[in-house]
């Protein structure tokens, strides 16, 4: 759920303007990577670019919503 001014909570698919949410995740965490391609698309699969530095498995999802 998504927090707004004022205390009152919603959900993001609720607020106008949002038709995805991005994620990035390290797949070498045990269990990340399957769980996200169960619920995710893959965007971009960088675990060769090295963008979070040595040991860090980066794959970027989204989520339609």
């Amino acid at each position: 759920m998504a927090s707004r001014r004022g205390g009152h909570q919603g959900h993001i698919a609720d607020t106008p303007g949002y038709e995805r949410i991005y994620l990035h995740t390290n797949v070498n965490i045990e269990g990340t990577e399957p769980f996200w391609r169960n619920v995710a698309k893959e965007v971009f699969d960088a675990r060769t670019t090295g963008e979070h530095g040595p040991g860090v498995a980066t794959v970027h999802f989204e989520i339609p919503m």
